[in-house]
């Protein structure tokens, strides 16, 4: 390659950097660029102007060369010139190894199956063959100089290599791809009962990110192992695998997974080659030319790459391995995060959003931030469009000093595992994706959104505060819904959803939430089994362990403090005999675990626990089919692969029947049908379901008719000629086209939906991120055609979620609050409910029980520190207004007086319905109650209350107070006519509907008392009062019981100290 001079001086990018967010200077730079490759190269200047002015897509060659030429441009603009060199050495070292694994397989294959199993092989006699006879990487290195020096020494080359085969020397060269068997994708072995564990071991202990990266020695070895099909057009792993060369159907494999190849398009090949000859600068701008999302995607993260390899029939080129290793060596340069953020927002390479736009007047609002979302984010901002992104979960932003300043090391802005806040950008990546992803990788998308200033608000909760109205209220041009978890699947057995059993989702998102790092009241005890074998389960299965590690050492710690401080025998008053012994086993687990940990310490190891796991009952994964038939098998067998490692036990052919409860109605054992029909007990402690999910379309259901659905999914169109086109949907994302639009329309603007609620599209990270590159085109097409006027003013957003303490005081021993948060207290209607989040805290739901246009008023008894707190809402339903005259029974306790009395204010200032109203109350909400309602009729403590006619019967408070009711109507208090509602008040979580399951609760049918369904009680927090299961309501709030009481005492202490 021809040296020419670039016109930028040395450091150009940095000396100008606060510039380099604008889309002129943006284009400026691509002038420049442009100016040095026709200076350089007419023929690639002139394949780049034929590919952005007239759609002539580049040969892979002139891609490749024009990327060198893109990789010297960065490296001068960044004046990284030593230290791309210095990072380049060790894969020029590495050059000659490639000769080694030519000899391997030319020579050494044939050799060894010539010989067949030798009793020795005798040393080369040779002295200057003697330094290549060590099992080390510098004699690998030696010996192939050797033999770039001597190509025609056959016999002494061979003599070398089969000693070094026979004696099995770790050297990377010598090792041979592995025949692929489809049934045989995961190693284990099975046990006298026929559970399946893993051969081998690797120790864990924490949350560190547990990514098993390899090293560039290994990455050289992948990339040499690549026969780089760009050239041959064969590249399957980019394209999709065919049922027939030449032809677009995509074949299936033996698990009948659709071979589709990277859903991004990314071009693996020429990216492989580039890494392989030594230039991983050039090898990622290939990687941003398609996936400007590299970060979220990659190792442990996509494999659909891997599995259309032309490698069929034996081991596969590694390419997430590859394709993230590229990226951690661009990080590890200076400079190296503003080197991805300048080729997100500019990379020549591609056809198509080469440079960021001037900004345009339309507008769209993005709900959702995870993986579409984010990704759509970027593409629609590249396009020069005003976006917002919104997320139901409180987004934390990241440190001013990051965002507004370069930073020249990845490392000053890396986090351990144990450290890192939880931010609530990512969506499933942050609060579903467990340590075997690095975390910090989604900083680098965050960091590029709010550097290109596009505002993300947290606490949207669609169909909430946040519907389409809101949207063009606002002046959004377009909505587009990016929402993605699904909604958890319940199994229907006896018992299920008692206290120890829960939803797998619940458990991972209280673990990433704040579980890791802050006393959290999440319990779970052993034997744990985890019902399912999606990778959800797998996930589940490896954190779980990992989780029950922490939880005993804080119990350790708690229960030594509470000696200190004399309260051992309050303690034990708190808890039954058995949590107290529960307790005990805990107290041991955590000495005995403490002690292996000093062991590994004093080696220099990671303690592996896994043995003493299986001492104590172990993690299990239980599924009803066999293992290969699994879809974690099917589809990330990677990742059993991990789990075996970690010492999961997997049981195949396995069916849940009954979950048993001990005295405390807690899990006690879980009954299971076997594949020969057998039944078997097994001692459980916790139990969590991982069954899959539904498509998260819970909106319809809100607001039923806005948008037309078709099966499971909302229903989509392509925008052809300025009108919706109805198409086939693809059965995978290269199938058919994505159709985004749906069939909504006000006035002319329309709204479109992505990710997971595309069914060619769900079910992985790459493929959202696909949709979003996919659909944009469409959106941007639309916008362009249906000229919308409205103009979107960013700081009424700003203004409208804020939040914010106005004052807090004690009346009647209750705290008073108003906070001031005018999109929630315009939204929020009598009986719904909002999430509060406060540091070092679970989310807590609190009821107001009065709004205006900027204030919510709320009692509670909770003390909250609200210096620093995250707001959601309003989510729930709200209490219906009886439709005609009514006379109206409140029963309220403390869990119900906010919306006991926000409905009680509601009724009373009615003056068509003119309701006739009692309430029956306690103590503690008489005074407030009063305060607020003179004039309504009162009585307290179950006094007698006047035996009206009732038409109307409202349960708010605990279950128990059903009881009550219950008992009234056997008196003779109520007729035939009277409807009864109550509340379903408990633990909750997301608050979301349907993204944790923690609220599901079980409905019955009254006449037969049998289960019907299991609903999500934050969606339907006031349901009829005889379609409720009241025994799984009472149950469901013994959750937790010995980590709750525990807690609490540890916070009480603190607080008492403070």
């Amino acid at each position: 390659m021809q040296k020419c001079k670039i016109e930028l001086k040395k450091g150009y990018f940095l000396d100008d950097y606060h510039h380099s967010f604008d889309a002129n200077w943006i284009n400026g730079l691509d002038q420049q660029f442009l100016l040095f490759l026709k200076d350089t190269d007419q023929e690639c200047y002139d394949g780049l102007v034929s590919l952005r002015e007239h759609k002539i897509e580049l040969s892979s060659q002139r891609l490749i060369d024009i990327s060198l030429y893109l990789e010297r441009f960065l490296i001068h603009i960044f004046d990284l010139e030593s230290d791309y060199a210095h990072l380049r050495q060790k894969t020029e070292e590495y050059q000659h190894l490639s000769l080694i694994y030519e000899w391997v397989q030319k020579k050494l294959r044939h050799r060894i199956r010539k010989m067949g199993d030798q009793p020795s092989i005798q040393k080369p006699s040779q002295d200057y063959l003697q330094p290549f006879l060590k099992d080390n990487l510098s004699a690998e290195l030696e010996f192939a100089q050797y033999i770039y020096d001597h190509p025609d020494e056959e016999e002494h080359i061979l003599a070398v290599l089969l000693y070094a085969h026979y004696h099995q020397y770790s050297w990377q060269s010598l090792n041979q791809p592995k025949r692929r068997v489809d049934s045989e994708l995961v190693a284990f072995e099975r046990d006298e009962q026929h559970y399946l564990h893993g051969k081998s071991k690797v120790g864990r202990d924490g949350f560190s990110h547990t990514l098993s990266q390899i090293n560039d020695r290994q990455i050289f070895h992948e990339t040499n192992y690549c026969i780089y099909c760009h050239s041959s057009e064969t590249d399957f792993c980019r394209k999709g695998f065919p049922v027939k060369k030449g032809e677009p159907a995509i074949k299936l494999d033996a698990h009948d997974v659709y071979l589709t190849g990277c859903p991004l398009d990314e071009k693996i090949s020429e990216m492989n080659w580039l890494q392989h000859i030594g230039h991983p600068l050039a090898a990622f701008a290939v990687i941003m030319c398609d996936n400007p999302m590299v970060p979220a995607t990659g190792h442990r993260i996509c494999n659909e790459c891997l599995k259309a390899c032309i490698y069929q029939k034996q081991t596969p080129v590694d390419v997430p391995q590859i394709e993230t290793h590229i990226l951690n060596q661009t990080l590890s340069l200076p400079w190296g995060v503003e080197i991805y953020d300048l080729l997100a927002r500019w990379n020549p390479l591609r056809p198509t959003q080469w440079a960021i736009k001037p900004a345009s007047k339309e507008s769209v609002l993005v709900m959702g931030l995870g993986p579409a979302g984010f990704s759509l984010l970027h593409h629609l901002s590249m396009e020069g469009l005003q976006v917002v992104g919104m997320d139901g979960m409180t987004l934390k932003p990241l440190p001013s000093d990051w965002v507004n300043q370069p930073i020249k090391h990845y490392s000053d802005i890396y986090e351990d595992g144990e450290e890192r806040p939880f931010r609530g950008f990512g969506g499933v990546s942050e609060y579903g994706i467990t340590a075997r992803w690095d975390k910090n990788y989604l900083k680098l998308i965050q960091l590029m959104l709010m550097r290109r200033q596009i505002p993300m608000f947290g606490g949207a909760r669609f169909g909430g505060n946040i519907d389409f109205d809101q949207a063009w209220q606002w002046g959004f041009s377009h909505f587009t819904i990016a929402v993605g978890a699904g909604l958890p699947n319940a199994i229907d057995i006896p018992n299920s959803m008692s206290p120890g059993m829960r939803q797998a989702n619940d458990f991972l998102m209280t673990l990433h939430q704040g579980a890791i790092s802050h006393m959290s009241e999440l319990e779970v005890r052993l034997p744990i089994y985890v019902i399912g074998s999606g990778l959800t389960a797998i996930d589940t299965a490896t954190e779980v362990q990992a989780y029950y590690v922490r939880q005993v050492a804080r119990c350790q710690k708690i229960y030594e403090t509470l000696e200190e401080k004399g309260l051992i025998e309050v303690l034990k008053s708190s808890l039954s005999h058995r949590q107290w012994a529960q307790l005990m086993t805990f107290l041991e687990h955590a000495r005995i675990i403490s002690k292996r940990r000093e062991d590994a310490m004093k080696h220099q190891q990671v303690p592996d626990f896994s043995d003493l796991f299986h001492q104590w009952g172990g993690v299990h994964v239980l599924y009803r089919r066999s293992l290969q038939n699994s879809p974690a098998y099917r589809l990330n067998p990677e990742e059993i692969d991990e789990a075996f490692k970690q010492g999961i036990i997997y049981h195949e052919n396995t069916t849940p029947l009954d979950v048993v409860l001990d005295e405390d109605e807690h899990v006690q054992s879980l009954k299971v049908r076997d594949g020969a029909d057998h039944e078997h007990i097994f001692e459980a402690g916790a139990i969590l379901v991982a069954t899959g999910a539904s498509p998260n379309v819970a909106f319809s259901f809100e607001h039923r008719g806005l948008i037309e659905k078709e099966g499971r999914y909302y229903k989509g169109f392509r925008w052809n000629n300025q009108q919706l086109e109805d198409i086939e949907v693809g059965v995978h994302c290269k199938d058919q086209p994505i159709a985004p639009i749906t069939s909504y329309q006000y006035e002319n603007k329309r709204v479109s939906f992505i990710g997971d609620g595309q069914p060619a599209y769900h079910g992985s990270v790459v493929r959202a991120i696909a949709s979003a590159g996919h659909a944009y085109p469409q959106i941007v097409q639309l916008l362009k055609e249906t000229h919308s006027d409205s103009k979107m003013n960013p700081h009424v957003l700003f203004d409208d979620f804020e939040h914010t303490l106005i004052s807090k005081d004690e009346r009647h021993g209750w705290n008073h609050l108003i906070i001031q948060s005018p999109l929630i207290a315009r939204k929020w209607q009598a009986g719904q409910f909002i999430r509060i989040e406060c540091k070092n805290q679970d989310p807590i739901a609190l009821y107001p029980y009065h709004t205006d246009n900027e204030k919510i008023y709320i009692y509670t008894l909770q003390h909250l520190d609200l210096d620093d707190f995250g707001c959601m809402g309003p989510t729930g339903v709200r209490l219906g207004v009886p439709r005609s005259s009514a006379i109206i029974l409140l029963d309220i306790d403390e869990e119900g007086m906010n919306a006991g009395l926000s409905f009680a204010l509601k009724l009373s200032q009615d003056a068509h319905l003119k309701p006739q109203i009692h309430i029956q109350t306690n103590d503690r909400c008489m005074a407030i109650l009063k305060a607020h309602l003179p004039d309504i009729s009162m009585s307290q403590n179950d006094e007698s209350i006047p035996n009206w006619a009732y038409t109307h019967v409202w349960v708010l408070g605990e279950p128990k107070r059903v009881q009550f009711v219950q008992r009234l109507r056997k008196e003779g208090y109520f007729n035939s006519q009277t409807q009864f509602v109550a509340a379903t008040y408990g633990p909750m979580q997301c608050m979301l509907k349907g993204v944790c399951a923690q609220c599901l609760q079980w409905q019955i049918d009254p006449e037969t008392q049998l289960r019907t369904k299991a609903v999500y009680a934050c969606s339907w927090q006031h349901q009829p009062m005889d379609i409720v299961a009241w025994d799984h309501a009472q149950r469901r709030r013994k959750s937790n019981p010995i980590m709750k009481q525990i807690v609490k005492m540890w916070q009480n202490i603190n607080q008492g100290e403070q």
